[in-house]
Protein backbone atom coordinates (compact mmCIF):
# COMPACT_ATOMS: atom_id res chain seq x y z
CA UNK A 1 0.00 0.00 0.00
CA UNK A 2 3.07 2.07 0.55
CA UNK A 3 4.01 2.02 -3.19
CA UNK A 4 0.36 3.03 -3.59
CA UNK A 5 0.63 6.15 -2.31
CA UNK A 6 3.75 6.73 -3.88
CA UNK A 7 2.33 6.07 -7.39
CA UNK A 8 -0.23 8.74 -6.22
CA UNK A 9 2.12 11.47 -5.40
CA UNK A 10 4.36 11.43 -8.61
CA UNK A 11 0.92 11.21 -10.64
CA UNK A 12 -0.62 14.07 -8.36
CA UNK A 13 2.39 16.63 -9.88
CA UNK A 14 2.90 15.76 -13.56
CA UNK A 15 4.05 19.10 -13.88
CA UNK A 16 7.30 18.61 -12.82
CA UNK A 17 8.06 16.66 -15.44
CA UNK A 18 7.30 19.26 -18.07
CA UNK A 19 9.15 21.43 -16.11
CA UNK A 20 11.87 18.91 -17.33
CA UNK A 21 10.78 18.57 -19.98
CA UNK A 22 10.81 21.89 -21.06
CA UNK A 23 14.69 22.58 -19.90
CA UNK A 24 15.75 19.78 -22.19
CA UNK A 25 13.64 20.84 -24.92
CA UNK A 26 15.54 24.78 -25.00
CA UNK A 27 18.73 22.56 -24.58
CA UNK A 28 18.06 21.05 -28.06
CA UNK A 29 17.62 17.58 -26.42
CA UNK A 30 14.27 16.58 -28.03
CA UNK A 31 15.34 12.59 -27.10
CA UNK A 32 15.18 13.14 -23.57
CA UNK A 33 12.87 15.88 -23.51
CA UNK A 34 10.23 13.80 -25.48
CA UNK A 35 10.37 11.28 -22.68
CA UNK A 36 9.74 13.76 -20.02
CA UNK A 37 6.68 15.38 -21.82
CA UNK A 38 5.36 11.53 -21.84
CA UNK A 39 5.50 11.17 -18.39
CA UNK A 40 3.69 14.41 -18.10
CA UNK A 41 0.78 13.50 -19.97
CA UNK A 42 -0.33 10.58 -17.64
CA UNK A 43 -4.06 10.56 -18.02
CA UNK A 44 -4.82 9.79 -15.09
CA UNK A 45 -4.43 13.56 -14.36
CA UNK A 46 -5.90 16.21 -16.38
CA UNK A 47 -3.08 19.06 -17.42
CA UNK A 48 -4.02 22.53 -17.33
CA UNK A 49 -1.74 23.17 -21.04
CA UNK A 50 -2.39 19.75 -21.51
CA UNK A 51 -2.24 20.99 -25.92
CA UNK A 52 0.84 22.53 -25.39
CA UNK A 53 2.33 19.27 -24.07
CA UNK A 54 1.29 17.11 -26.86
CA UNK A 55 2.05 20.00 -29.09
CA UNK A 56 5.90 20.26 -27.76
CA UNK A 57 6.14 16.35 -27.22
CA UNK A 58 5.56 15.83 -31.00
CA UNK A 59 7.68 18.24 -32.25
CA UNK A 60 10.35 16.84 -29.91
CA UNK A 61 9.43 13.77 -32.06
CA UNK A 62 9.52 15.61 -35.46
CA UNK A 63 13.19 17.01 -34.49
CA UNK A 64 14.40 13.44 -33.46
CA UNK A 65 13.68 11.89 -36.59
CA UNK A 66 10.30 9.77 -35.17
CA UNK A 67 8.15 10.51 -37.66
CA UNK A 68 5.15 8.15 -37.00
CA UNK A 69 5.16 8.80 -33.73
CA UNK A 70 4.69 12.97 -33.93
CA UNK A 71 2.27 12.64 -36.75
CA UNK A 72 -0.09 10.47 -34.17
CA UNK A 73 0.23 13.15 -31.64
CA UNK A 74 -0.44 15.92 -34.26
CA UNK A 75 -3.21 14.34 -35.23
CA UNK A 76 -4.25 13.75 -31.77
CA UNK A 77 -3.91 17.52 -30.74
CA UNK A 78 -5.68 18.32 -34.14
CA UNK A 79 -8.73 15.70 -33.03
CA UNK A 80 -8.96 16.62 -29.40
CA UNK A 81 -7.93 19.96 -29.32
CA UNK A 82 -10.13 22.16 -32.33
CA UNK A 83 -9.71 25.32 -30.79
CA UNK A 84 -6.46 25.16 -29.41
CA UNK A 85 -3.67 28.19 -29.98
CA UNK A 86 -1.28 25.37 -31.48
CA UNK A 87 -3.98 23.68 -34.29
CA UNK A 88 -2.45 25.41 -37.35
CA UNK A 89 0.99 25.12 -35.65
CA UNK A 90 0.24 21.30 -35.18
CA UNK A 91 -1.34 20.74 -38.83
CA UNK A 92 1.56 22.44 -40.09
CA UNK A 93 3.78 20.41 -38.46
CA UNK A 94 2.24 16.78 -39.08
CA UNK A 95 2.76 17.97 -42.91
CA UNK A 96 6.47 18.03 -42.09
CA UNK A 97 6.14 14.75 -40.63
CA UNK A 98 4.65 12.84 -43.77
CA UNK A 99 6.73 14.61 -45.54
CA UNK A 100 10.01 13.34 -43.31
CA UNK A 101 8.37 10.08 -44.19
CA UNK A 102 8.53 10.58 -47.98
CA UNK A 103 4.80 11.05 -48.34
CA UNK A 104 4.83 14.27 -50.36
CA UNK A 105 1.35 13.74 -51.46
CA UNK A 106 -0.40 13.37 -47.72
CA UNK A 107 1.82 16.05 -46.51
CA UNK A 108 0.43 18.74 -48.84
CA UNK A 109 -2.80 17.44 -48.72
CA UNK A 110 -2.05 18.09 -44.80
CA UNK A 111 -0.98 21.67 -45.35
CA UNK A 112 -3.93 22.32 -47.89
CA UNK A 113 -6.14 21.70 -44.93
CA UNK A 114 -3.99 24.96 -43.40
CA UNK A 115 -4.36 26.86 -46.80
CA UNK A 116 -7.59 26.65 -46.61
CA UNK A 117 -8.22 28.09 -43.47
CA UNK A 118 -6.28 31.25 -43.72
CA UNK A 119 -9.48 33.37 -43.62
CA UNK A 120 -10.05 32.16 -40.17
CA UNK A 121 -6.36 33.30 -39.16
CA UNK A 122 -6.62 35.55 -36.05
CA UNK A 123 -3.29 35.67 -34.86
CA UNK A 124 -0.31 36.41 -36.59
CA UNK A 125 1.13 33.54 -36.00
CA UNK A 126 -1.06 31.77 -37.90
CA UNK A 127 -0.89 33.81 -40.76
CA UNK A 128 2.78 33.23 -40.59
CA UNK A 129 2.01 29.39 -40.67
CA UNK A 130 -0.39 30.05 -43.65
CA UNK A 131 2.52 30.75 -44.89
CA UNK A 132 5.12 28.51 -43.96
CA UNK A 133 2.23 26.29 -45.14
CA UNK A 134 2.34 27.54 -48.82
CA UNK A 135 6.14 27.42 -49.45
CA UNK A 136 6.47 24.05 -47.60
CA UNK A 137 3.60 22.62 -50.21
CA UNK A 138 5.61 24.05 -52.96
CA UNK A 139 9.16 22.61 -51.55
CA UNK A 140 7.49 19.26 -51.39
CA UNK A 141 6.17 19.50 -54.66
CA UNK A 142 9.81 19.95 -56.05
CA UNK A 143 11.10 17.18 -53.76
CA UNK A 144 9.13 14.92 -54.76
CA UNK A 145 9.51 16.07 -58.45
CA UNK A 146 13.43 15.60 -57.77
CA UNK A 147 12.74 11.95 -56.46
CA UNK A 148 10.73 11.24 -60.06
CA UNK A 149 13.24 12.52 -62.11
CA UNK A 150 15.77 10.28 -60.41
CA UNK A 151 13.53 7.11 -60.88
CA UNK A 152 13.22 8.15 -64.39
CA UNK A 153 16.96 9.08 -65.40
CA UNK A 154 18.06 5.67 -63.75
CA UNK A 155 15.33 3.62 -65.63
CA UNK A 156 16.30 5.38 -69.14
CA UNK A 157 20.08 5.18 -68.29
CA UNK A 158 19.66 1.62 -68.03
CA UNK A 159 17.38 1.63 -71.00
CA UNK A 160 19.83 3.22 -73.19
CA UNK A 161 22.91 1.19 -72.21
CA UNK A 162 20.75 -2.00 -73.52
CA UNK A 163 20.01 -0.49 -76.49
CA UNK A 164 23.68 1.08 -77.15
CA UNK A 165 25.36 -2.45 -76.39
CA UNK A 166 22.90 -4.03 -79.48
Amino acid sequence: SGSKNESRAVKGDNSKYVIEANRLYEQGDYRDAADFYEKGLDKSMPFLNEDFVMYRMGDCYLMSGRYEEAAKVFQTLNNDYINSPYYFKSRLKAGECYAGMGEFGKARKTLYTVVAQEGKCSSNDDKSVVVDAYFKIADYYMKEAQRLRKAAVVGTSSANRSLASK
